[in-house]
């Protein structure tokens, strides 16, 4: 029944590719109040039903006016503007010749076009001079300015933001409709490893897990973690059978590779899925795996860190997106000068990954290379971020500029959207 460990690597583009073509996520709503739906994904269009502001309104203290009575002011001839305001008049409204007092938001009296500033004006008894001209809606928001009734706000898909929750707040709108997160059973595989802390001097603690965790639910997934899965095909099987019941995506970590007791790929492979990727043309990372079971994704991270974490970005970070409802992504980066030579000569006909420190000197960023073996942590602790060396390329010369992609902590793992 178990099948061979045989790599077949295909680029990181293909199993992208093949992972938007074949994976038919149907997230499901849930209606939210909208102070809480930071970093959540639109599952609606919102239009505005109103106009913000609702009336003209004042940008300044200071006083309303009709711009043409203005025109004529200098600082030599200043003009004289008799002060009214509605406690003394039925309608709230300025004639030729007059002007109101009025604060910053407030509407402004009908027939007035214009403020002048507070710090503009002179005030004498019942009146003001003026010693400089207005134009029609100076220092004047204009009625739908910032929001115009009718205006598409948002569309499906749109990832939430703080100054999204206030906009639709001031338009009276307090609930939104969202999907809901995909929840993302996290199986750890190894007889080495445990999750209690009272045998971490007997066993090796499964610290990944708990780091995958933790970027998954940064990602917008529902983290669920299982015990830990014993070496043994049927065993893994069995564990991976019972996630796919209770999730919306499989991730196992460890295991995937092929020694002796790598049996995930195998136990895998046993469950018939419909698309199989066995390795992606990138390194560290270029054991990740991914099967199709009953039309879920089951996505296969090595047990290795630095391998784990560029196989959660190439491969499980996209597919979360995807079921968070998110299509149209990219990740930021940030172009800096290579602070040292690198020489990349392994793997040449892959796509290389190496972890950097930024540091900026004289206003410009510089990426020094941390090296070392995929199982070092402190390599991660270092650096905030990472270059990936296009395939066939073996050197990168001091202060030839690259790309830096941030590593979890320097910037959210939520991706920002394409306009």
């Amino acid at each position: 029944m178990w099948l061979n460990k045989k790599f077949d690597y295909i680029s990181t583009e293909s199993a992208h590719k093949l992972l938007m073509q074949s994976i038919k996520f149907q997230p499901k709503r849930e209606s939210i109040s909208v102070s809480e739906a930071n970093s959540r994904v639109l599952a609606e269009n919102i239009v505005s039903d109103v106009n913000i502001p609702s009336f003209d309104v004042s940008h300044f203290d200071g006083y309303a006016v009709r711009a043409e009575d203005t025109y004529k002011a200098s600082s030599q001839k200043p003009v004289c503007l008799r002060v009214v305001s509605q406690a003394n008049k039925q309608e709230y409204r300025i004639n030729p010749g007059e002007t109101a007092p009025i604060l910053t938001g407030n509407p402004l009296p009908a027939g007035a076009d214009s403020v002048i500033p507070v710090e503009r004006i002179k005030l004498e008894e019942e009146a003001v001079k003026i010693h400089h001209s207005s134009k029609p809606l100076e220092h004047v928001i204009p009625k739908g300015r910032d929001v115009k009734a009718g205006e598409k706000i948002f569309k499906t898909g749109h990832l939430f933001r703080p100054q999204d929750t206030k906009l639709l707040m001031d338009i009276k709108i307090w609930n939104v409709w969202v999907f809901k997160k995909p929840k993302v059973v996290v199986a750890s595989i190894g007889n080495e490893l445990t999750n209690c802390v009272e045998q971490a001097d007997l066993k090796k603690f499964s610290s990944l897990e708990i780091m995958i965790a933790i970027m998954i639910a940064e990602s917008g997934g529902i983290p669920i973690r299982i015990e830990i899965v014993q070496d043994e095909p049927e065993t893994i099987r069995q564990a991976v059978r019972r996630a796919l019941g209770e999730a919306d995506i499989v991730t196992t970590i460890g295991g995937s590779s092929v020694g002796e007791k790598d049996y995930t790929w195998e136990a895998i492979n046993s469950l018939n899925p419909s698309l199989k990727i066995r390795g992606i043309k990138i390194h560290p990372g270029r054991v990740t795996s991914f099967g199709l079971v009953e039309n879920k994704p089951v996505v296969m991270l090595a047990g290795h860190v630095q391998s784990a974490l560029v196989g959660f970005f190439t491969m499980l970070l996209p597919i979360i997106q995807l079921g968070s409802g998110i299509t149209a992504i990219v990740q930021p980066t940030l172009e800096a000068k290579m602070g040292e030579k690198l020489a990349i000569e392994e793997f040449v006909s892959f796509k290389r990954v190496r972890f950097v420190k930024l540091n900026e000197v004289n206003g410009h960023f510089i990426a020094i290379p941390e090296l070392g073996d995929s199982s070092l942590t402190s390599i991660l602790v270092k650096t905030n971020g990472y270059v990936i060396i296009n395939e066939n390329k073996t050197i990168i010369r001091k202060g030839e500029r690259v790309r830096v992609n941030f590593l979890p902590g320097l910037f959210p793992l939520q991706l920002l959207q394409r306009n």
